[in-house]
């Protein structure tokens, strides 16, 4: 029995996922259509680091100073509105000194960290209470969309694939003549994790200089993407 099989990609340095394939025997005709759906949701959520640190002589002295703080901090951030607070680090290091091909210790450093979840709307109240309460380091604020817009633009994203596909199948067997029947056979292919997008780490100003203006944090926009296979009998 002979077997045709005719490839067509459709548009100039397109990946695997555009390519439209036919192939035809005697008994089954079906043509694989590939397409792509992107959907752009707004940013809404913060991930923030917050940070006490403390160096003294003695570890239990650094540890002790550093809690005093890192209490106070907290105490503060409880008092936003946030999402969520979890502990993320608790600390105590060593401080070396090098000199004349010798070491020694000159001191410790404690560190006590929380992770908070907000919205964005609410990040720069946090940050501004957080530093003003003794926060040394606020690092890296993650933006993301919420799980909830994530989810409705997956939806999305998986229906423009799939009209994507069947339009670059329907061009195809247009072009030669034919007609798609029916529908044999739909892939989803969407690995969507979230990527929290990371900002540059913060310097933090003097809370008691009243010329410094109020934190603002600028949402962006996350990606949601879907590909999507269809095999079509013809």
């Amino acid at each position: 029995m002979k077997k045709l099989l005719l490839a067509i990609t459709l548009g100039t340095g397109l990946f695997a996922a555009n390519a439209t394939s036919i192939s035809a025997d005697n008994n089954n005709r079906t043509i694989i259509g590939n397409g792509h759906g992107q959907v752009e949701i707004p940013q809404k959520i913060v991930l923030i680091s917050l940070t006490v640190s403390e160096t003294a002589k003695k570890p239990q002295d650094a540890q002790e100073q550093a809690l005093q703080k890192f209490e106070q901090v907290l105490s503060a951030v409880k008092q936003t509105q946030t999402l969520a607070i979890y502990s993320s680090m608790v600390s105590v290091t060593p401080n070396w000194s090098y000199a004349d091909n010798q070491s020694k210790i000159t001191g410790y450093t404690a560190n006590y960290s929380i992770q908070v979840k907000s919205s964005i709307t609410n990040s720069g109240t946090i940050i501004d209470k957080a530093v003003a309460n003794g926060a040394s380091i606020v690092g890296n604020p993650q933006l993301s969309a919420t799980d909830k817009d994530r989810a409705e633009a997956q939806l999305q994203a998986i229906k423009q694939a799939t009209q994507d596909a069947k339009t670059r199948a329907d061009a195809a067997l247009s072009a030669l003549g034919l007609k798609a029947k029916s529908i044999r056979q739909i892939t989803i292919q969407n690995e969507n994790q979230p990527h929290p997008i990371a900002m540059p780490r913060m310097a933090m100003m003097k809370a008691t200089d009243s010329t410094v203006p109020a934190t603002e944090i600028i949402a962006g926009t996350d990606t949601i993407t879907a590909d999507v296979s269809v095999v079509i009998d013809y």
